[in-house]
């Protein structure tokens, strides 16, 4: 399972989430994408949203993960959108976990968190 996190955050995101999924006996893998939160300068790269789709797939490819399951959050869910459309062959599913939550204010979610 690969974790792909949104803009301006890295994948502490995921701090919370992989230890409960790798306790199920699945393999968990979580970078830091270069989305600017990231530790280090990726110069040259094309950042745009195709760009980081083409990057997110060369990583499958290099790490040799065919039929991988993607979960991805905020900006990194339209990124695994283009990843999914452009570079089908390396992913078998994708989860974009829904973020809205209701806080008590009178306005509620159309679709409440269950």
């Amino acid at each position: 399972m690969v974790f792909v996190h949104g803009l301006l955050v890295n994948a502490d995101l995921w701090r919370d989430v992989v230890p409960v999924v790798a306790d199920t006996g699945l393999r968990c893998i979580a970078p830091d994408w270069p989305m600017g939160s990231h530790p280090t300068a990726v110069p040259g790269a094309d950042l745009s949203p195709p760009g980081l789709a083409a990057l997110i797939a060369a990583f499958l490819e290099r790490l040799d993960l065919d039929d991988v399951s993607i979960v991805a959050n905020d900006t990194g869910g339209a990124i695994t959108q283009i990843l999914m459309t452009r570079h089908p062959s390396g992913s078998a599913a994708w989860c974009s976990p829904h973020q809205t939550a209701w806080n008590g204010s009178s306005h509620r979610p159309s679709h409440p968190c269950r």
